[in-house]
């Protein structure tokens, strides 16, 4: 399981109370590359954490250190044989140390 922390309520100097939203069940660390229109995908992978299975479900969730995605930008994940485009929805939430990212996804046509 993966949460953030969205509450810290200290009661005393020796007790508190923390509320944790969960983000994902089924977190997965994964392998994406960033694709840039012309530029083309890069080389260099950049690892982050699928939230939600992605053969299941028409949106992808990731999480992403902080500043690795900038506007334009799209994400290439392999995964089981298949290629997913991960086209971001702009709908980020952002941390100090993480992006939570929401992506469309579209299987590509790998020409095999």
């Amino acid at each position: 399981m993966v949460g953030v922390i969205r509450r810290f309520q200290r009661e005393s100097a020796q007790q508190g109370t923390v509320g944790i939203q969960t983000l994902g069940r089924a977190a997965l660390p994964v392998q994406v590359k960033l694709q840039s229109g012309q530029m083309g995908t890069s080389r260099d992978s950049e690892t982050a954490i699928l939230l939600n299975p992605i053969e299941s479900a028409p949106e992808a969730q990731l999480l992403l250190r902080s500043n690795v995605l900038v506007a334009g930008q799209n994400l290439v994940l392999e995964r089981n044989g298949k290629a997913y485009l991960l086209l971001p929805t702009g709908d980020m939430e952002r941390g100090d140390d993480y992006e939570l990212v929401r992506c469309r996804q579209m299987v590509r046509d790998t020409g095999e």
